[in-house]
């Protein structure tokens, strides 16, 4: 292929050399800008043809080398990289060219690209010192070996203090040596405007906007800096120009939409009234009018922070100190912008200060030398390098004719400021008071210039005049309004109408004078006097309805229009006309969607589509309609205006994204995926919020590396706050490197002021855990910060549970078969596993019968094995009964598990020692749709109701071994809960049971409730429902004799209940209460006693031919109802960053069936967490109640 391409060099050399250099010298430097062109422009075949020729000029040529070892490289042509080096480095050993390309290939693959990558990292953590200390340790301070590579070096050191001036001489230099690389202008361009080198930065967004490859950078650059101008005339003129200047650019909708909205605010008279005020204020003009115009403007926008905080000093200016820090309290209250909200924390503290004084002052005047001496003391702690607080304090003294102690405090005062003309008056005052010889000794020690402050001197100023005839009116009006002089032009126009009352446009700029200072009314009057004489005039209804549409009243516009046939229109009047039903149109359909009727503010605005509206305006009003189509969950219509959107504007990037975002909501990932491959949005750099969503929809397609990498760009680039940006990165970081993730929302959280700047880098785990606590006051992102800490920091830190847990059943039935004792000790250890989060347990568990009765002879006969069991033979009555020794069973359980996201899995054995072993577990898939949370499994679990049916016996008797009881089937679950105030569940199964020489027996069950939250909040919930089960067994097993079960198996059972729960917890407890009552109806049916027929066989064997006996004996069944109640109480403590202790204890009592348990348990944390401590307690389970 390369042999190729020298070929056809050769081939074409005749007429490339036409357009190179004659001199050699010269031609080489030619070639070698074409080279950098190409590298910095992309453009391989430009660098591919430039090589090929020098290298037929000068063979070995150190800077082609190195410039085919860059593309080498570029093209992750790693072994001929390295063949290209050993040439270079056998030409010149220890050359600059040879030094940096052995930088690049060691940055390039191994352990250099590794250390690069986490350089990278670090970066994108915000540890820029960090990172250039790890660059320059491992890569040296040299200038880096290739373009991109000193992109990243300077991106890096523009982050410290005191480096942007020498980053941007270097990226300077760096476009001359690459012109026309886009992703390097637009760093420059960056640079320059963080620097506030405005000027020079949009010098090189002109530049970009003149090359194809960058233009779009540019429009995006130019985009950032002109939306965080204030809003004025000359922004309106710079997003129109823009609109020129990028046609079709893909922020064409939102600077339509921006411009629409500075036009609404520049034409409306209360926002241009705030505008006013505050810039009279920066130009210390009236401050009386400055607080007329802001009051004004706050009658529209009261809740806008900057102008409170204006009125605050337009009234501090007036000395109405008192009402100033009221408003000044309220503008620090409400600000939002931090630059802003110091200025307001800085004057409100002025403004009181000043107050203070002010007290002091008039406390002295009215002869309230205490009070006074009180201010002036306050005032002097507020601010002690301040002399008039000491000058204050030596009047009051002087009032009191305490000479010294005034003199004391003078001095002090000019201490502090030497040569203080009121410090001057004031000892000059004092020492006339002493003595005139004090005084005039004084007056004599002072420089010349301050011997006149003992005077008073003061002085004030006046006002020129205005002309007389319309047109010079009507140019002097022009200018007035030109540079907003409202007042001024009112004088003029309002002398001009005088002369030429039926002028119409006289009369609307007069109108427009008047609206923008506040004057409404008078400006309507203007046009009523006008459309008294020529109402019916075109011109004159063009005039108003103009006027009209500045102020937003586009109904009143139409009708004033549609006073003069349509015949009579004009272009103008035509358009104003289609402007005016669209408008109306459009607030009507915003009004329907604040108000909540989402369907007929679409159906409104769908009706004004089409025709021969201008393209960017419909492009707007479908992005409308996909926006609010979406917000009501109504995909199909909202990918349905996208594909509109794209008819119209088939580059349009948002349309794009919406499409795939529609369809990774409708779960088709695979096109989804597609049409990221073949047609990704091409989304400007500095769209950070669409690049996040950009990111989010390669993750929802299972790309989470290209999604990582899209997002750790935008990281990079940002330069504002963006906590949103930060999670949605920490979300697309593998699990097994959930440290980094942690980092990632750490600075999430700083972003959104939930930890400071020290707290997240470096990390501090405690501060981190600390501020994932929920609080009820949190906005959406907030929630999500916190919770996705919380669970991710859980899931990867280890931790450690003891648990005791305790259990008795008083049951009613014969002695030592179903009264049981449950001891089980738990060690519960859970850690991160791959993606999910797994755990180990060993379980000490010791189960205790009560001693059965006993008669005379020391046996019992009680129903259980085959104690019961009698029959005759031959020789008579075989001998009955059993040893009265109570039924005892003791083990050790082994389970692990694993549980992911969607997914989970345990397994584990009864435990080792009981009479009848068995293999337990189960596996649960999950998911939601529609709204709707559900779960299956599949299971294999143990019928723990008594010691028969969990650990299995042996009869006394025969020596049978029987029960160990599994139930293995499917359970259905379902729910909805949407965290509002209620929620509904359900859930239903189906499981077959088995044990050791037990009759098979199947089980269905179907249980469902609602619960309402009586208080619902973060930190505490009070909760009362409803429930109701069935459950359905095919046999009644629950008798102990051989071949019975031992658990309770009724053919019918039907419980409705009344469950009341109360949580609640702070950072150091956690409490669960619970109580419900129910009642319950029970069948259960006849059943043989011993119902399985190869154990009846056994039994049979061991006594020879009988000629009667019970085996065929039944069960009674019975039905019986009753009344239930479940009391239970749960607490945990936290006791310090690692250790929680816990415990409680349940009571339940019912018919027949009285199970009790108590639990106490310690957790340890490997690593500290001072996150949220569980809502509702959660203690451990026993493997044997796993469902």
């Amino acid at each position: 292929m390369r042999k190729l391409t020298t070929l056809l060099c050769l081939g074409v050399m005749p007429l490339t050399l036409m357009a190179q250099p004659a001199d050699r010298n010269e031609q080489r430097e030619w070639l070698m800008q074409q080279i950098r062109l190409g590298e910095a422009t992309h453009r391989e075949s430009l660098v591919e043809d430039s090589l090929a020729r020098l290298r037929l000029l000068e063979p070995d040529n150190l800077d082609a080398l190195s410039a085919s070892i860059r593309q080498a490289v570029r093209t992750r042509e790693l072994d001929r990289a390295r063949q290209l080096y050993s040439d270079l480095h056998r030409l010149a050993p220890n050359s600059r060219q040879d030094r940096q390309m052995a930088q690049l290939l060691e940055m390039s693959e191994g352990e250099g690209a590794q250390t690069l990558q986490q350089i990278r990292l670090l970066a994108t953590a915000g540890r820029f010192e960090e990172a250039l200390s790890r660059y320059e340790g491992a890569f040296g301070k040299g200038e880096p070996p290739s373009l991109e590579l000193a992109m990243e070096y300077w991106r890096i050191r523009s982050r410290l203090p005191n480096q942007l001036p020498t980053t941007i001489d270097h990226l300077y230099a760096l476009d001359k040596t690459y012109p026309g690389s886009p992703e390097l202008q637009q760093f420059l361009a960056e640079q320059l405007f963080r620097a506030k080198r405005n000027d020079e930065a949009l010098a090189v967004v002109t530049r970009m906007a003149g090359q194809a490859q960058s233009r779009n950078l540019a429009a995006g650059l130019e985009y950032a800096y002109l939306a965080k101008q204030p809003i004025s005339d000359a922004s309106v003129r710079n997003w129109q120009a823009f609109l020129e200047r990028y046609p079709g650019d893909s922020h064409e909708a939102q600077v339509q939409e921006l411009l629409a909205g500075q036009l609404k605010l520049t034409g409306d008279p209360a926002w241009r009234a705030g505008q006013l005020g505050i810039r009279m204020l920066v130009e210390r003009r009236s401050a009386s009018v400055a607080e007329a115009n802001l009051r004004k403007a706050l009658k529209a926008y009261p809740k806008d922070a900057t102008l409170k905080g204006y009125l605050g000093l337009a009234l501090a200016r007036q000395g109405r100190r008192q009402e100033a820090v009221d408003w000044l309290k309220q503008a620090v209250a409400e600000e939002q912008d931090t630059y802003i909200l110091s200025k307001w924390h800085e004057l409100l503290a002025s403004t009181e200060y000043w107050l203070v004084m002010q007290r002091g002052r008039q406390a002295l005047a009215a002869g309230n030398y205490n009070a006074a001496q009180q201010a002036y003391e306050e005032a002097n702690k507020r601010d002690p390098k301040e002399p008039l607080a000491l000058l204050g304090l030596g009047n009051v003294a002087l009032a009191r004719k305490q000479l010294p102690q005034a003199e004391q405090y003078f001095l002090q005062a000019q201490q502090l400021q030497p040569g203080n003309e009121n410090t001057v008056r004031a000892l000059s005052r004092l020492y006339q008071a002493q003595s005139p010889a004090r005084y005039a000794r004084y007056v004599a020690s002072l420089p010349a210039k301050q011997r006149q402050w003992a005077a008073q001197p003061r002085s004030g100023g006046g006002q020129p005049g205005l002309g007389a005839q319309v047109e010079q009116l009507r140019g002097q009006a022009r200018q007035s309004l030109e540079r907003e002089d409202w007042a001024a032009a009112e004088r003029q126009l309002s002398q001009a109408r005088q002369l030429a009352p039926n002028d119409p446009w006289l009369a609307a700029d007069l109108a427009r004078a008047l609206r923008m200072q506040g004057k409404g009314a008078q400006a309507d009057g203007v046009f009523a006097d006008l459309l008294s004489r020529q109402g019916k005039e075109p011109t004159a209804r063009f005039a108003h309805g103009l006027y009209l549409e500045a102020d937003g009243r586009s109904q009143a516009g139409l009708a004033s229009l549609e006073q003069v046939p349509a015949s009579q229109w004009n272009s103008g009047m035509q358009d104003l006309h289609k402007r005016l039903q669209r408008q109306v149109v459009v607030d009507r359909a915003r009004a329907l969607n604040d108000s909540g009727d989402t369907a007929g503010a679409m159906a409104l605005l769908e009706g004004q589509l089409g025709g021969a509206q201008p393209v960017a305006q419909q492009v707007g009003d479908l992005q409308q309609l996909a926006g609010w189509a979406r917000q009501s969950s109504d995909l199909s219509a909202a990918d349905g205006y996208y594909t509109r959107i794209l008819a119209l504007q088939p580059d349009n990037a948002e349309a794009r994204l919406g499409h795939i975002e529609v369809l990774i909501e409708r779960g088709d990932t695979i096109l989804a995926h597609q049409l990221l491959e073949q047609q990704e949005p091409q989304i400007p750099a500095e769209r950070v919020d669409a690049r996040r969503r950009l990111g989010n929809a390669w993750a929802a397609v299972g790309e989470r590396d290209k999604a990582r990498v899209l997002l750790t760009e935008v990281a990079q680039r940002k330069t504002t706050p963006d906590a949103l940006l930060y999670r949605d990165l920490a979300r697309m970081v593998p699990r097994e490197q959930a440290d980094q993730a942690l980092d990632y929302y750490a600075l999430a959280m700083r972003d959104a002021e939930l930890l400071t700047a020290g707290q997240a880098s470096p990390r501090d785990d405690i501060a981190l855990t600390r501020a994932s606590r929920a609080k009820d006051d949190d906005d959406w992102l907030r929630q999500s910060l916190r919770r996705d800490v919380d669970q991710l920091y859980q899931q990867q830190s280890p931790t450690v549970t003891v648990q005791q847990d305790y259990g008795w059943r008083d049951n009613d039935g014969a002695e030592g078969i179903s009264d049981l004792t449950t001891s089980t000790t738990m060690v519960h250890a859970q850690m991160p596993v791959g993606e999910g989060v797994g755990f180990a347990r060993v379980e000490q568990v010791a189960l205790r019968a009560a001693s059965f009765d006993t008669d005379a002879d020391g046996l019992h006969r009680e129903a259980f094995g085959s104690c019961s069991f009698r029959g005759r033979n031959a020789s008579g009555a075989i001998p009955t009964g059993c040893p009265g020794d109570r039924e005892t069973a003791d083990g050790l359980t082994l389970a692990a598990g694993w549980q992911g996201e969607g997914i989970s899995a345990d397994i584990g054995t009864s435990p080792m020692g009981f009479e009848v072993q068995n293999l337990l577990g189960g596996v649960t898939v999950d998911g939601k749709s529609h709204g709707i949370g559900w779960n299956l499994t599949a299971s294999r679990r143990p019928m723990n109701n008594s010691l028969l049916s969990y650990a299995g016996a042996k009869d006394p008797r025969t020596g049978i071994s029987w029960g160990g009881v599994t139930a293995t089937g499917l359970t259905l679950g379902l729910s909805r809960d949407r965290g509002l105030d209620d929620g509904v569940w359900a859930s239903l199964g189906y499981h077959w049971l088995q044990g050791k020489n037990v009759e098979d027996n199947t089980r269905w069950r179907a249980m469902g409730g609602y619960y309402y939250r009586l208080i619902n909040r973060v930190d505490e919930e009070l909760r009362i429902g409803a429930s109701a089960m069935a459950w359905h067994y095919d046999k009644n097993l629950g008798g102990y004799t051989l071949g019975q079960g031992g658990y309770y198996s009724p053919q019918r059972y039907l419980s409705f209940g009344v469950p009341v729960n109360y949580a609640w917890r702070n950072a150091s407890w956690s409490v669960y209460l619970e109580g419900s009552l129910s009642y319950s109806w029970a069948r259960s049916d006849d059943e043989r006693a011993f119902p399985v027929s190869s154990v009846n066989d056994d039994i049979l064997d061991q006594y020879g031919p009988l000629q009667s006996s019970n085996i065929d004996e039944l069960r009674t069944g019975d039905n019986n109802n009753g009344v239930g109640y479940l009391a239970q109480a749960l607490v945990e403590r936290r006791l310090d960053d690692h250790w929680v202790l816990g415990g409680g204890f349940t009571l339940q009592r019912s018919e027949d069936y009285s199970p009790n348990r108590a639990l106490l348990y310690l957790r340890y944390s490997f690593d500290p967490w001072q996150g949220n401590l569980p809502l509702p307690v959660n203690p451990l389970k026993p493997y044997a109640e796993y469902r």
